[in-house]
């Protein structure tokens, strides 16, 4: 086992000048002592880290009082082995959107040399179930009944960062459920896109994306399930899927890229309609509505794409398209096809500074893509018990996407 020592806890201390303060005492460090045959001791002075490791048959001293003391003995030991100090975790600070859409402020403590950055984007919303499961006989199949995409997940490390400096953390929100009708047995809005969460300092910015809302259901009193959002990126996010009523027209909405938002879903028979809407920059799309005088759902804090509201009327019924979730780029909204279920909105694309980062991207995994999901937690909650990232669904019985969320390790390496 390697013990690890330092200047207020010391094996040994040779020849120390005691100073007594208010009461304390201070030892000044001038030397260690390392047990013989194999035994290891690490050893940090002077800002350097060494594992000194004593293959000697008798104890050994190890001067430490100055510098030069501590540097011609890891030049000149004999029957010594010495190796680097492995990396130490010095703190881990975890933030989640939980409902205050706030920004955090997250200092390194001393000792920093590196960081690592975890972000997940906030889920797309889904269909809430409310008044009856849909008559799956005149719906094609889809035995989950749809869901909401997934946020993005971004792991990086800030190669170089230190004592005091400082990230800006902003985690988006999930996106609304379409959980209300506008009839007896009207269409649902379309749900909202999860917003992204964006990790900032003088390193750059990570931005991780939010996933699409589903498309709202409708289809002449049945209420078929409308289409999946799309999962945020990765480098591009995914598209939104088509309604799955019998009646397959129309399109979806685009995942974004790294160079442009998500195309808008086309279609929509009714010419009062309000179309959906592309991605943009940092901005998910509006889906379809199907009605001018209905407003959109609310998409996920951080500028998730909202989505389009549903109508009712001559016994059937029209869902809204599913907003595009925001990101880098975000994704284009979801459209609607009168008298049928909504489409669902794309994606946003995840984003990192390129210099000075090593970078991994990853679309719509929040369990698989990093161990930690499940371990990590704040206010005694995991991640996963907060359903970060993740779509909302029937299949949950939850409708509202889950939040975005941000994890930061901060580590010392010698």
């Amino acid at each position: 086992m390697i013990k690890r020592a330092s200047k207020t806890a010391l094996p040994i201390v040779i020849g120390a000048l005691a100073l007594v303060l208010l009461g304390g005492v201070i030892y000044a460090a001038t030397s260690y002592r390392v047990g013989k045959s194999g035994v290891s001791l690490a050893v940090t002075e002077h800002g350097t880290c060494k594992v000194v490791k004593n293959n000697n048959g008798s104890d050994i001293f190890i001067p430490t009082k100055t510098s030069n003391e501590w540097s011609l003995f890891r030049s000149n030991a004999d029957n010594v082995v010495l190796s680097n100090c492995g990396p130490t975790l010095l703190r881990t600070d975890v933030y989640y959107n939980n409902g205050s859409n706030s920004s955090y402020t997250s200092t390194a403590p001393v000792g920093t040399t590196r960081a690592v950055i975890r972000a997940w984007g906030g889920g797309g919303g889904g269909k809430k179930i409310i008044n009856s499961l849909p008559n799956m006989s005149y719906c094609a199949s889809n035995p989950d009944y749809g869901q909401g995409g997934y946020g993005g997940f971004v792991e990086s490390t800030v190669l170089s960062w230190g004592s005091g400096k400082t990230m800006t953390v902003v985690p988006g929100g999930g996106g609304s459920s379409s959980d209300s009708t506008n009839g007896v047995s009207g269409g649902l809005g379309g749900a909202g896109g999860g917003g992204y969460t964006r990790v900032s300092g003088t390193f750059g910015q990570v931005v991780a994306a939010g996933g699409g809302g589903q498309g709202g259901p409708g289809g002449s009193n049945f209420f078929c399930p409308g289409g999946d959002g799309g999962n945020g990126g990765g480098t591009s996010g995914s598209a939104g899927g088509k309604n799955v009523s019998n009646k397959l027209t129309g399109s979806f909405g685009g995942g974004g890229t790294q160079s442009a938002g998500g195309s808008a879903a086309t279609g929509g028979g009714n010419s009062s309609a309000n179309k959906a809407v592309a991605g943009a920059s940092l901005k998910g799309g509006l889906g379809g509505d199907n009605h001018p005088s209905i407003g959109p759902a609310a998409g996920g804090f951080n500028a998730g794409g909202g989505g389009g509201f549903g109508y009712t009327g001559a016994g059937a019924s029209t869902g809204g398209g599913g907003g595009g979730g925001a990101g880098y780029f975000g994704g284009g909204g979801g459209g609607i096809v009168y008298w049928v279920s909504g489409s669902g909105g794309g994606g946003g694309s995840s984003f990192a500074t390129a210099s000075g980062l090593t970078t991994s991207m990853y679309s719509g995994n929040p369990t698989g893509s990093d161990p930690g999901y499940a371990t990590y937690s704040t206010g005694g909650k995991t991640l996963s018990a907060l359903r970060v990232a993740r779509g909302g669904s029937d299949a949950s019985g939850i409708g509202a996407g889950g939040p975005g969320a941000a994890v930061i390790e901060y580590w010392q390496e010698f």
